[in-house]
């Protein structure tokens, strides 16, 4: 079960973002009207490569092993 805590965070959340709360019912029955369709377009609108980005935190001094890395 949810604490308190996390069910009001998603009533706050629900109302500063869409102005109302939606139900977890109603979350449930929109997921179910999503397509395999809708999926490759939102992959294709925000999985390009020219957004990709990557943080890493390593000992070495250069990057250098790590962008041969990426580069193959």
């Amino acid at each position: 079960l949810e604490s308190a805590e996390n069910q009001m965070m998603w009533i706050g959340e629900q109302w500063m973002g869409y102005g109302k709360i939606i139900s977890p019912a109603e979350v449930k029955e929109r997921l179910h009207t999503v397509t395999p369709a809708d999926v490759r377009a939102a992959a294709r609108q925000y999985l390009r490569p020219e957004r990709a980005s990557l943080a890493v935190i390593s000992p070495l001094k250069s990057d250098s092993a790590f962008r041969k890395i990426l580069a193959s």
